[in-house]
């Protein structure tokens, strides 16, 4: 797979965990709501000698806010992400067909002048052996001494 691809199947992919964590967020600090509402209308008429009340609502409607300040960062890099994977997107040229007859025809001629490049130096090489005749010394592999009748 192109590697663009996965790079934008990634960028998505975070992007909707970015968005699921902040609906996460949301979602407990709607639990935590209620529990405020019912500190802060007790506040003035419960019974409290230690005076937590006022206490424990300050520190829920701070952890409130910062899951509310959380997701929308989660929403913000969602929002990024999927910026991102637009942007690589939108970034991939597609090849009409004229482009991709002339990559073709680039990546035959270039087979080819391989090959022939191969084919030349094997033809050398052999010409190359055939001037030298019987003056060519070869260590034979089979017999492991001098061949000297090549």
């Amino acid at each position: 797979m192109d590697d663009l691809a996965l790079l934008h199947r990634g960028d998505l992919e975070s992007a909707r965990l970015s968005r699921d964590h902040a609906d996460a967020l949301r979602r407990s600090s709607e639990v935590l709501r209620p529990i405020t509402v019912a500190l802060r209308v007790a506040d003035g008429r419960a019974y409290d000698p230690s005076g937590i009340i006022p206490q424990l609502r300050t520190a829920l409607d701070e952890w409130i806010g910062r899951h509310e300040e959380g997701a929308r960062d989660m929403d913000a890099r969602a929002t990024a992400y999927e910026a991102n994977a637009a942007s690589r997107v939108s970034a991939v040229k597609t090849l009409t067909l004229a482009e991709m007859v002339r990559q073709l025809a680039h990546n035959v001629l270039v087979c080819a002048g391989a090959a022939a490049l191969a084919l030349m130096a094997y033809h050398t090489i052999e010409k190359w052996r055939g001037h030298l005749g019987d003056n060519a010394v070869a260590v034979s592999a089979e017999r492991g001494h001098l061949d000297g009748n090549r």
